[in-house]
């Protein structure tokens, strides 16, 4: 019984050890994303995630509609040339690529893996006339485009929060 106590609490001390790097990434209220040499400012999906949108629907990905809980530093993002790194989720493909895409924060995310959050993917178009490469799963690639936050709202429900159009797609 001691020893189960005791691995029980080793067990904790280490997953707070290993946890205090990840906590300390988590953006902070007010936090300002940089401007990367590209002259893009860069995000990531520890900052545009940082917060619940709707907090009584903390985990659902299409959460009820709430005002006033997008943080100012989110919403100072509209309309600001930003990249952006995630994985790809083709909506429309072919041969020649993809015009549309989601831009998600895991590999896992939809399909066989967790839902994401709203807040944890980004609608992602290509200008008229271009596409993107499309890759396989676990191939992070990188965004480069116009930042948008709009809420997409369907019968009560926020569908869409995020989406950019895409100046180039590496």
């Amino acid at each position: 019984m001691v020893r189960l106590r005791l691995l029980a609490v080793t067990s904790v001390l280490a997953l707070a050890v290993l946890a205090a790097p990840l906590l300390a990434q988590a953006p902070q209220p007010g936090a300002k994303p940089t401007v990367s040499k590209s002259g893009y400012m860069f995000l990531d999906f520890w900052f545009l995630a940082g917060y619940d949108y709707n907090p009584n629907d903390p985990f659902d990905p299409s959460p009820k509609q709430v005002k006033g809980t997008i943080p100012a530093n989110i919403l100072a993002l509209e309309g600001k040339k930003v990249e952006i790194y995630g994985n790809i989720l083709p909506l429309d493909y072919d041969s020649s690529g993809t015009s549309s895409f989601i831009l998600n924060a895991s590999v896992d995310a939809c399909g066989f893996g967790g839902v994401p959050r709203i807040n944890e993917w980004i609608y992602v178009t290509m200008k008229p006339g271009q596409k993107a490469r499309t890759y396989g799963a676990g191939y992070e690639i990188l965004v480069r485009g116009t930042f948008s936050v709009a809420e997409e709202v369907e019968k009560g429900r926020i569908v869409g929060l995020y989406s950019i159009v895409a100046d180039s797609v590496q």
